[in-house]
């Protein structure tokens, strides 16, 4: 069997592992209720956002898609993992979730990606959202979030840390440390 045979197989195999470990994880979850923020609405994703949110997220990310995995993960459980910011039915943002494996037995959620489109940037869209979302988890019993950040991004770093996250480690990235990324935790059980 080729190297990039078995590589090829043991990706598919640990994307069917990741997607089962976060049905499983989330089964007893509930969904997220919508919340009316001025002319902002915050909800849970649908499976007919999944277009507009992988549209946004290539956008964003440079052109990278989710992979199928993810797609599918939030196509089942995004009502209970994703929080779309929404004005006139139009998504301004959102903040996607998962269980890691090496997390989720102290009851931690990741934050995976938090992301708005540039015309509604500078609004505190980004903070509304990871405070709701740390709200509904906390609400399902999830102890933290963890999340990653790059350096280099000073309005991701601000929002994650008026919304309660604190800095709890630099991992670097080459050579250069303002490319590194800052691990992020906030702590829920205070919030319960």
């Amino acid at each position: 069997m080729s190297v990039a045979l078995t590589h090829g197989i043991r990706y598919e195999l640990g994307g069917l592992e990741f997607l089962l470990d976060n049905v499983r994880a989330t089964q007893g979850m509930s969904a997220i209720s919508p919340l009316h923020v001025d002319a902002l609405v915050l909800r849970g994703a649908r499976p007919a956002d999944i277009r507009k949110l992988r549209d946004v997220h290539r956008n964003l990310r440079d052109g990278r898609d989710l992979n199928v995995w993810r797609r599918t993960l939030f196509r089942l459980r995004g009502d209970r993992l994703v929080v779309i910011a929404e004005e006139d039915e139009v998504v301004a943002g959102f903040n996607m979730f998962y269980f890691r494996a090496d997390e989720r037995a102290q009851g931690v959620v990741h934050e995976a990606f938090s992301g708005v489109v540039e015309t509604h940037r500078g609004h505190g869209i980004a903070t509304a959202m990871r405070r709701y979302a740390a709200a509904c988890f906390a609400s399902q019993g999830v102890n933290s979030i963890s999340s990653q950040v790059r350096a280099d991004n000073p309005a991701s770093l601000r929002s994650a840390l008026n919304a309660g996250f604190e800095v709890v480690d630099h991992k670097a990235l080459g050579c250069e440390p303002e490319t590194g990324l800052l691990v992020l935790r906030m702590d829920l059980r205070q919030a319960k």
